[in-house]
């Protein structure tokens, strides 16, 4: 299944250099890989950074807390409010994943999922890319607060 997952350069850089993503969380939407790499980014003070992922879906899981904290994105699409949520989750109204392997709901849901295991850089769709970024903004000299 191709997924994306956002992330900083320098997050992208460690992941190169260790052969690894640990057990990331993954979405289904490139916007949303986009907004959480611009997050990740931000707060790294670095470039945004999405990788994209081909991963069997043998080792994707539901990711459970997408449903306790929704993005409002994915909210607006099924309810008014976060109570409102919360309420048609009980209800049954939004689809809620039988086990953590019922990946399709979590997908049409909240478009997002975690891998069950660490995922090797053989994965990633997008490696030439990936390591442009990463290496571009690691020759880049760090913005100083201010000026």
């Amino acid at each position: 299944m191709k997924l994306y997952h956002g992330t900083s350069a320098g997050n992208a850089r460690r992941i190169l250099a260790g052969g690894a993503l640990l057990k990331p969380f993954l979405t289904s939407c490139d916007e949303q890989a986009a907004y959480y790499a611009e997050c990740a980014g931000e707060e790294a003070r670095q470039s945004p950074v999405v990788i994209v992922l081909e991963i069997p879906d043998d080792l994707l899981a539901v990711d459970f807390n997408a449903y306790e904290e929704p993005l409002t994105y994915f909210r607006k699409k099924w309810a008014t409010s976060e109570e409102d949520w919360h309420e048609k989750i009980e209800s049954g109204d939004i689809p809620y994943p039988e086990h953590a392997g019922d990946i399709h709901t979590a997908l049409q849901v909240t478009g997002s999922l975690r891998a069950t295991v660490d995922v090797g850089v053989e994965f990633i769709q997008n490696l030439d890319e990936v390591q442009a970024i990463a290496d571009y903004s690691y020759c880049q000299p760090d913005p100083s607060p201010g000026f």
